[in-house]
């Protein structure tokens, strides 16, 4: 897969590097706002074709200044109307910084999860035999299943492995 060369290209620095300066982005920018969930909610988000429609509007308004109410100030106007393009130009780059970031994760995320479930699902089975491995079970977050007469049920690696893989995997096997 993808995985391979990926984790070979990117490096941790790399990946460090853009996160700092994404915080240092975020510091460069102190007005940014943050709102309550009520306030969100009064305050919609402003589509693309909005934002598209306040710049034909500003233009139409420096083409015709006799059509613009007098209290209207053109300037202050066009001072937000660029603000909010400008704003709207970072929005849609974050999300497509944010979706290849998600994406790239994913890929690089496959594997380490994979064998972690696997390393997770040999300790589980292990403490079954060795109750001294106990702390290391508690450590992984597990829960040690029931035994019947000192071995574990056919099936109970694989339920393990799929409740410590956050449902991923085989479904367990029906009971006999």
């Amino acid at each position: 897969m993808q995985a391979t060369k990926l984790t070979e290209k990117m490096t941790v620095k790399n990946i460090e590097a853009l996160a700092g300066a994404l915080k240092q982005a975020r510091q460069e920018m102190p007005d940014l706002m943050k709102l309550t969930r009520q306030e969100r909610a009064l305050l919609r988000q402003p589509r693309h074709e909005q934002i598209k429609a306040l710049e034909v509007s500003l233009a139409v308004a420096r083409e015709n200044p006799g059509l613009v109410p007098s209290q209207i100030s053109l300037d202050h106007f066009e001072r937000q109307v660029d603000q909010v393009t400008r704003l709207d130009a970072c929005y849609e780059a974050l999300q497509q910084l944010t979706s290849d970031v998600r994406d790239t994760l994913r890929v690089v995320a496959s594997d380490p999860l994979q064998i972690g479930a696997e390393i997770r699902s040999h300790v589980l089975a292990a403490s079954k035999r060795t109750p001294a491995l106990e702390p290391l079970v508690r450590k992984l977050g597990g829960k040690k299943t029931r035994t019947v007469r000192g071995t574990p049920n056919a099936s109970g690696a694989a339920e393990i492995a799929t409740a410590t893989a956050g449902g991923a995997g085989p479904a367990p096997a029906p009971p006999a």
